[in-house]
């Protein structure tokens, strides 16, 4: 079997909407306070053997009703359960987004669907499909990776390494069983099917407005290009583990010129509505967030960030009416 070392957990084909050319872009290392300029796309957001496991048995069931999701050529789970399964799943799902993007792209730069709500039902499940990229996208990145195995280190060290069973008389529940390997964690690193559907719950009944750039600055990417937030109180937000109810907005840049800023709505609408964004503060509102959520590298075609430093997360209030009753809404 051909066997993939170099495991990207940022896709090459998302990348390519940030290059500066096909295949070069600039990388900006947050810890160190540099960039690196011209870089290979092959050659950033991966690691060595990043995804690898290897398993006697099928134990992920999250993992088997995503593949029965998408049509993979009519193959079953098991065919993913050796070393370099995991390389190999991704593979697949992004031949297959890759598709969706470009036409999904396209439908949102034609000038004409400005100011309007995308008709989904003319793209067959294209809906379903960007949010099942967006959660998986999230939990294959460093960010979550790192959690994961801080989470994991943190109990098997409270529990004496005899796995999660119970503490404090409360039985602790985070889809880890104790004869997983935090390294190779990535079996499980789609989240458990209850988790799963909770996440996915939490993103279908979010409101998106999908914005368009208008500005000189462009959008930029990350090593964990899924920022989630959570309401603190009234003007301000802060990181948020992904947990349905507890997410109130998820901000997913496409591409240099289109954001996707999913929100929860009193109004229960989960409508996606293309919009205009002639507003630089605002792009560099949502890359400010990007960049402090995400890891170490910062991926971008410009040569230098230009971000809002102390960036107050204060966002402006409407107010609507809905059956006589006034709805403040939180608005980026």
């Amino acid at each position: 079997m051909n066997y993939t070392k170099k495991q990207h957990y940022v896709p090459q084909f998302y990348l390519k909407y940030f290059c500066i050319n096909e295949d070069k872009i600039n990388v900006y290392l947050k810890k160190e306070n540099k960039i690196l300029k011209n870089q290979l796309i092959r050659n950033v957001a991966c690691e060595n053997d990043y995804f690898d496991i290897s398993l006697d048995k099928p134990t992920s069931p999250l993992l088997e009703e995503v593949i029965k999701g998408i049509d993979f050529k009519n193959k079953k789970f098991e065919d993913y359960v050796h070393t370099n399964n995991m390389e190999k799943f991704f593979s697949e799902l992004e031949s297959v987004m890759g598709n969706i993007f470009s036409k999904f792209k396209e439908y949102i730069l034609n000038e004409k669907n400005i100011n309007t709500v995308i008709p989904f039902s003319q793209f067959f499940e294209t809906r379903k499909y960007i949010i099942l990229y967006i959660l998986i996208q999230y939990m294959r990145s460093p960010l979550y990776k790192n959690m994961y195995i801080k989470i994991y280190n943190a109990v098997n060290e409270i529990c004496g390494n005899n796995g999660i069973k119970n503490f404090n008389n409360k039985k602790i529940d985070i889809g880890i069983h104790d004869n997983d390997d935090a390294k190779v964690h990535h079996i499980r690193q789609i989240g458990e099917l209850d988790n799963y559907n909770a996440k996915m719950m939490c993103i279908g009944e979010m409101t998106c407005d999908v914005l368009i750039n208008k500005t000189e600055e462009t959008f930029i990417t990350s090593d964990s290009p899924i920022c989630t937030l959570k309401k603190v109180d009234d003007s301000h937000y802060k990181y948020s583990i992904f947990k349905k109810g507890d997410c109130n907005m998820i901000i997913f840049p496409l591409s240099t010129e289109i954001c996707l800023v999913f929100k929860t709505s009193p109004l229960l609408s989960n409508d996606w509505y293309i919009k205009s964004c002639s507003d630089v503060k605002k792009v560099k509102k949502i890359n400010t967030l990007i960049y402090q959520s995400c890891q170490n590298q910062v991926y971008t075609y410009v040569d230098e960030l230009n971000l809002l430093k102390n960036v107050e997360l204060v966002f402006s209030k409407v107010t609507v009416n809905v059956k006589n009753k006034n709805i403040c809404l939180q608005l980026l």
